[in-house]
């Protein structure tokens, strides 16, 4: 290149048709900055066409002004970037900056700024003149540079540094008119165009074509060159002798600049206002949804709301709530509400769908922004086309494990992009429906906790008031089907020796659906071991008509009511084992008693029999005779006493067996009481009846006489101070009461159900040293209870007693009872 030089050929000639036709290829490859390298194409092409009529000894004029044109398609390629294109706020105040440092280097120069000739000397000042238009860029580069992402800022940065060394070379060429290049100069120029060479190639490697995030940073004029059109003013005014003719045109230019900075710095912090209103509004309404959300309100109505709330804060058309349902997203809300928008409610997108923003977003966690009418943009072309989408924001809404869904918004079709305060109100409000949700399902956990705690709780105490292992088990069913849908449900319970061997004890029927038609078994199925530590109890299975499995939630509810009912049918069996102890006890305890009360019951009348009859033997003839008769008599009354005692012994173990058999004939209730009381009636005894004489039942003679006998005689023997007795019979619906009272020594009321108990005995009979053994109202009642009736006493200690019992009344006619009436008077 070096030699080229020499042998008058310019070496940036090929240097920029080589940058011309990479600028070209990435501007075929880049669509969405195909501007900013459009004017690099033509920035190089017109540096080409400038060198080339250099070197064949063209005008000034037409060399000159392709080097302006080169200098300015690199300046406009560079405030054509799409983080600068993307903000007219920010392009603004991006080229009133390079204005106002150009205008006030431009007003130094022509006021004769004082400082230039100790900056230049006098031969670079002369060669200056003509590469003075290579400063647009360098300045255009130092500030744009800031606000591009990091591959565009060194593309930048790189075109500020080539056009810096173009402008030394060309000062250092200039400063020897009609010279030969030195090899500096060439040099320099190689340098320069391989440096925007290699800028070009970085920039180019680029990440997103449009960064979102940085769209919204409207950031307010730099400082630096506020303050150095600041300065430039100062010069104008303080050296207009030095001044050319249009030096207040640049002056004025310079004002009008920093005018401008100043409204775009005020408008800037107007807008701050407003975002900060907004998001304290935003704040706000989070908070009110956020305190809704303690109530009672569905999921459902949470994300509906939620998507009227980012559509109108977002000013979108739409807001869709998708969230994740096995291996889709579902739509589950789309706000604001509209009738085309409810249908699309329960649409689904496969997860791996890359032509789904919503998807993409859930998969990478992170936000897109895109815009649908695009031909290359990846999004679903049936929402997109039925929406009327444009510019659509997609963002994750997170929840405790990572994503749960996603939040798109979309804007109608050539709508305002959206910017990076966008995607952080729609990610603040995405946050809080993720919270929102959280907290529902919390609840709802806490709600399900509750139910089936209490589930438990009221199972438990069923459990422990049931009498049998099959009324746990049917309780445990019950439980069961009133938390989890079952259609059938089977208790079986495990043989204590042989665990293989079950035995059901307790079965829900199959519930009817559709009127009579039957629900069909076996599509699931649900076996639970009802395991009380190391031991098998059993097993509950379950079953039920639909597809879905049973969840791990309905599991462990049914695993824990089982357990409930192992322990349960365990403490049944402790209870049973115990009982059977105390019964043993008891009947070891009864069989003494009974042993002892025979005893005492029969060694009293054989002594007596024993005793008399060893007297009349020892006294042969010789004992007179109506001593004789009365040993005699004494002797029958003893054996006579005996034979009862073994009688109530024969009835009261047929009672106890169940054999007791009554022969039912309808009686006439008045001679049943007048024939009873003919054989137990006592010297200076008082009785009164109230019977009516055409009063029938249905009994046993003879063992209805035999309980009025037993009560007639307990009525005397515990009335030792005398006292009248009273026998009553009253009609009571279908049933006779008959009732025998006295005003004896009466009986505790907390020993009422105990004295027809075999061989029990009221305290107050031992007390005052009444005989007895405790047989006579066991076998009424018997009796009674054989007659399908039943017997009772009511009594107060000193207040005398009423021993009660009830028969079935009889139904006789007219003739009969005339009969039963003509035989008692006769």
């Amino acid at each position: 290149m070096l030699l080229g030089r020499y042998a008058g050929f310019d070496p940036s000639t090929p240097g920029a048709l080589v940058v011309a036709v990479v600028a070209g290829w990435i501007a075929r490859t880049h669509t969405e900055s195909r501007v900013t390298w459009i004017a690099f194409v033509v920035a190089c092409s017109a540096w080409m066409a400038s060198s080339m009529a250099a070197r064949t000894g063209g005008e000034g004029l037409f060399v000159e002004g392709g080097a302006f044109v080169f200098a300015v398609g690199l300046a406009v390629g560079q405030l054509a970037w799409p983080e600068l294109r993307g903000s007219a706020e920010r392009l603004i105040a991006t080229v009133t900056d390079s204005v106002t440092v150009l205008a006030t280097l431009a007003l130094w120069g022509i006021s004769g700024f004082f400082l230039s000739a100790s900056i230049l000397p006098s031969y670079l000042a002369v060669g200056a003149s003509r590469p003075a238009d290579l400063l647009l860029p360098v300045i255009t580069a130092l500030v744009v540079a800031p606000q591009l992402s990091r591959a565009r800022r060194w593309c930048t940065l790189g075109i500020a540094l080539s056009c810096a060394l173009l402008f030394l070379s060309e000062v250092l060429d200039g400063a020897n008119p009609g010279s030969p290049a030195s090899g500096s100069v060439l040099l320099l120029q190689a340098v320069a165009f391989t440096v925007l060479l290699g800028a070009f190639l970085v920039g180019q490697a680029n990440g997103p074509a449009l960064s979102l995030l940085d769209h919204d940073r409207n950031r307010p004029p730099f400082l630096v060159p506020g303050l150095v059109g600041a300065s430039g003013l100062v010069v104008a005014l303080i050296a207009p002798e030095h001044s050319a003719p249009f030096a207040p045109a640049f002056a004025l230019l310079v004002g009008g600049c920093l005018g401008v900075r100043e409204m775009l710095r005020v408008s800037n912090r107007r807008s701050a206002y407003d975002r900060l209103a907004a998001s304290l509004d935003l704040e706000a309404r989070l908070l009110t949804m956020q305190g809704a959300s303690g109530e009672a309100v569905p999921p459902q109505e949470t994300l509906g709301q939620s998507c009227s709330l980012a559509a109108e804060v977002l000013k979108a058309s739409a807001a869709l709530a998708w969230m994740v349902e096995s291996d889709a997203l579902v739509l589950r809300a789309v706000g604001p509400d509209g009738v085309v928008r409810e249908r699309l409610v329960g649409r689904r997108l496969p997860l791996a769908d890359t032509n789904a923003l919503a998807s993409r977003v859930f998969r990478s966690g992170d936000w897109e922004a895109l815009d649908a009418a695009g031909p290359s943009s990846r999004v679903d072309r049936f929402l997109a086309t039925l929406l009327d989408a444009g510019p659509v924001l997609g963002v994750p809404i997170l929840g405790d494990e990572g994503a749960i869904g996603a939040l798109v918004l979309v804007r109608p079709r050539g709508d305002q992009a959206f910017v990076h305060w966008d995607q952080q109100k729609a990610a603040l409000i995405a946050a809080q429906v993720g919270a929102t949700l959280r907290h529902i399902a919390l609840q709802d956990e806490l709600e399900s906790q509750l139910r089936e705690a209490t589930l438990v709780h009221r199972f438990a105490v069923q459990a422990g008031v049931a009498r049998s292992v099959n009324d746990v088990a049917w309780y445990l069913l019950e439980s069961i089907r009133s938390r989890l849908p079952i259609d059938r449900a089977s208790v079986y319970l495990a043989d204590a020796m042989m665990r293989s061997s079950l035995t059901p004890i307790a079965y829900l029927p199959t519930r009817a659906i559709d009127g009579d038609r039957p629900t069909r078994f076996g599509q699931v199925h649900l076996r639970v071991p009802i395991r009380h530590g190391d031991t098998l109890v059993g097993y509950v299975e379950l079953h039920r008509s639909e597809s879905a499995p049973f969840s791990e939630k309905e599991q462990r509810t049914a695993e824990t009511l089982a357990h409930q009912a192992a322990i349960a049918m365990q403490n049944l069996r402790l209870q049973e084992e115990s009982g059977k102890v105390s019964t043993y006890k008891e009947l070891d305890r009864l069989k003494t008693d009974l042993l002892n009360a025979v005893s005492h019951d029969l060694r009293g009348p054989l002594a007596n029999i024993k005793g008399y009859a060893a007297t009349l033997v020892d006294a042969g003839g010789d004992m007179p005779q109506d001593e004789q008769r009365l040993f005699l008599e004494t002797i029958e009354g003893e054996a006579d006493r005996l034979r009862d005692l073994l009688n109530h012994l024969l009835d009261l173990s047929k009672i106890e067996a169940g054999v007791l058999q009554v022969d039912m004939q309808p009686l006439n209730v008045e001679r049943i009481v007048r024939q009873t009381l003919s054989g137990v009636q006592e010297p200076g005894r008082q009785y009164e009846t109230r019977v009516a004489s055409d009063l029938f039942i249905m009994a046993d003679s003879r063992r209805l006489r035999q309980v009025l006998q037993n009560l007639l005689e307990n009525a005397a023997k515990y009335s030792p101070d005398g006292g009248s007795i009273k026998i009553g019979a009253d009609e009571v619906g279908g049933e006779v009461v008959i009732s025998v009272s006295d005003s004896g020594v009466g009986i505790p009321r907390h020993q009422w159900d105990r004295v027809f108990r075999p061989y029990q005995r009221a305290d107050t009979a031992m007390s005052h040293g009444i005989s007895g053994n405790g047989l006579g109202l066991a076998i009424c009642k018997g009796i009674v209870e054989a007659h399908g009736g039943r017997i009772w006493v009511e009594s107060e200690p000193s207040m005398g007693s009423v021993f009660s019992f009830t028969v079935p009344r009889a139904v006789v006619e007219s003739s009969v009872i005339s009969d039963v009436h003509e035989a008692s008077r006769l």
